[in-house]
């Protein structure tokens, strides 16, 4: 994502959602969340952005911005629920999808 960022500097702005999972899935929370930050000053209703921007707060402990950023999940999808979101999501590996799930349980996403 980081290449496909250089080389076409009016890159969509989905891409920052993908590059702030990827680091979110190696543990770089602090980097996930500059690229999700950056995502929403883009495109402030997508909702993906919130969403994944809720697992790195959570992962790192801060509780409080990790709940703003569910609520604004639910604010944007009012049916949201995390079962739909795993069978949406399409991880490769149980483990990928658990991790996910786990920080994302954690400001109230149910």
């Amino acid at each position: 994502m980081r290449q496909a960022m250089r080389r076409d500097p009016y890159f969509p702005a989905f891409y920052l959602t993908w590059l702030g999972h990827a680091y979110f899935m190696v543990g770089q929370y602090d980097e996930a969340a500059v690229a999700l930050r950056r995502g929403i000053e883009r495109d402030t209703t997508y909702v993906p952005f919130h969403l994944f921007l809720a697992a790195p707060y959570a992962a790192n402990g801060k509780v409080g911005d990790a709940k703003w950023a569910a609520a604004k999940v639910i604010e944007l999808v009012p049916g949201f629920t995390l079962s739909g979101y795993a069978g949406f999501i399409g991880h490769r590996h149980q483990l990928d999808l658990d991790r996910d799930l786990t920080a994302l349980r954690k400001p109230g996403l149910l």
